[in-house]
């Protein structure tokens, strides 16, 4: 899981919001690193804000596979 750890300054930043810093919550991001990485696509369902960002706990990996340049879906 390490290698999907991430700074939650940089994702809350990234994603203009504030971020619990609990180590659970890390972990989530961190599934999530890991899910987003080993895909090629990438499909989520949520609600696009103003600031181009997915509303909710999809917005994460919404924006990490952007970043990574990966194929993706919002409905």
């Amino acid at each position: 899981m390490l290698k999907g750890d991430v700074s939650l300054a940089y994702i809350s930043r990234l994603m203009n919001r504030k971020y619990s810093t609990g180590p659970m919550f890390k972990k989530v991001l961190q599934s999530i690193w890991h899910q987003i990485n080993s895909a090629e696509e990438v499909f989520v369902v949520g609600t696009i804000l103003d600031d181009k960002t997915v509303k909710g706990g999809t917005g994460w990996g919404a924006e990490f596979s952007k970043l990574c340049n990966k194929s993706l879906t919002c409905l």
